[in-house]
């Protein structure tokens, strides 16, 4: 597990345990509706909607603001998406939203970064078996940014993340 201990925390977030990783006093509140759980937090001064569903199909952690705001970048660093926040934020990206969804049946696992028009890029990566996709809203290619190897990047994070959920997410 030395790989995956990394996504320790993460996993757990999938497997039901995303209170365990937000203080007490962040959760303005919480419903759970069926195999859904919604809980507003307030990170600092930014709010912030998680929702969690757990089916026998899809395991899926959303977080999202009204705002692109840089708080969500401790967010995703505590439930262990260290990874993604820090390559997101090598490149100056701060989303409005990343969700991340394991598809149990087909093993798939899917990553979407919604980004900010014109600043940020929105981007969509899927990793199943040996296959893989990724996009973005869109290509640069500069001295200042590439959009490319960022999306090269994610596609290996989120490669190696869904090796470990298979193993230990189940």
């Amino acid at each position: 597990m030395s790989n995956c201990e990394k996504y320790r925390y993460f996993i757990s977030v999938l497997n039901g345990g995303i209170k365990d990783y937000l203080f007490s006093k962040e959760i303005i509140s919480e419903r759970d509706k069926n195999d859904t759980k919604r809980i507003n937090v307030r990170i600092g001064r930014s709010d912030f909607i998680m929702i969690h569903k757990d089916t026998n199909a899809v395991k899926e952690l959303m977080i999202k603001g009204d705002l692109a705001d840089g708080a969500i970048m401790d967010l995703l660093t505590r439930i262990g998406l260290r990874d993604i926040a820090s390559t997101m934020i090598k490149r100056g990206y701060v989303p409005r939203s990343v969700t991340v969804s394991y598809v149990i049946p087909s093993r798939a696992l899917y990553l979407l970064i919604e980004g900010v028009r014109g600043r940020v890029p929105t981007v969509r990566v899927s990793v199943r078996e040996n296959n893989y996709e990724a996009s973005a809203s869109y290509c640069v290619i500069s001295e200042g940014e590439d959009v490319c190897t960022y999306l090269k990047e994610l596609i290996t994070i989120v490669t190696e993340m869904r090796n470990c959920l298979i193993t230990y997410a189940q």
